[in-house]
């Protein structure tokens, strides 16, 4: 991934706490994830 290849070229990686839904859509199924997740906000 993209934190393995900053480590590799001498890079430190920091990890941030981040919240559960803020999720990537890439995909039809995610899409329908983020319905549910805004339809839970009442968005």
């Amino acid at each position: 991934d993209d934190a393995s290849l900053v480590e590799r070229l001498g890079h430190r990686v920091k990890l941030y706490p981040g919240a559960y839904d803020n999720i990537k859509i890439t995909a039809p199924d995610d899409l329908a994830l983020a319905e549910i997740l805004l339809q839970k906000r009442g968005g």
